[in-house]
């Protein structure tokens, strides 16, 4: 397969600008208090770990791996973990982290699952939407962008494996 072009709609600079004031905003709701951060992988980790980063608390990282809402047809139709938090989560902040929010699907089971952990507090922090209507209506709390309904590369997101590399998002002529 030939890699696509990929026409670029953010920037580095722009992302890092958004990663910067995003975590501003999550250092004054933890106010100091230690958080368990939870990566939805895979295209989630650029993010994620930029993120984390620009912390000023003590975090505790953690990963999460779902079946992809597009495979659900092909497999038992739910959602489901593929990768599972080890962490104990009971009493304590959380915030899952995830690059794009699409369906809603993914983010709303995590929530509801670390919510059923008993967890102190869950908030979700997301890169960016796709400006249409979610199939589950999904509050972020921590939001980067807000973009087209179209698909995405770069910043940790992919095309049949190419562009988790690039350190803008864009999208791929396909």
């Amino acid at each position: 397969m030939n890699r696509p072009e990929v026409t670029m709609i953010l920037t580095a600079g722009e992302i890092r600008s958004r990663v910067e004031a995003l975590s501003r905003e999550i250092n004054t709701w933890l106010a100091g208090q230690p958080v368990v951060a939870i990566c939805v992988l895979k295209s989630g980790f650029v993010f994620y770990s930029d993120l984390v980063r620009c912390l000023k608390t003590p975090v505790h990282c953690e990963f999460a791996g779902m079946a992809s809402p597009e495979s659900l047809e092909t497999r038992t139709g739910e959602m489901g973990l593929t990768i599972d938090c080890v962490a104990d989560v009971a009493g304590k902040n959380v915030i899952i982290v995830d690059d794009i929010v699409s369906t809603g699907l993914t983010l709303t089971y995590l929530d509801r699952l670390f919510k059923s952990r008993q967890a102190k507090s869950v908030k979700i922090c997301a890169l960016a939407t796709k400006q249409k209507k979610s199939i589950i209506p999904l509050s972020v709390d921590y939001l980067g962008f807000s973009l087209e309904d179209k698909f995405y590369v770069g910043y940790g997101m992919d095309y049949c494996g190419w562009f988790r590399e690039l350190p803008g998002i864009g999208v791929p002529t396909i």
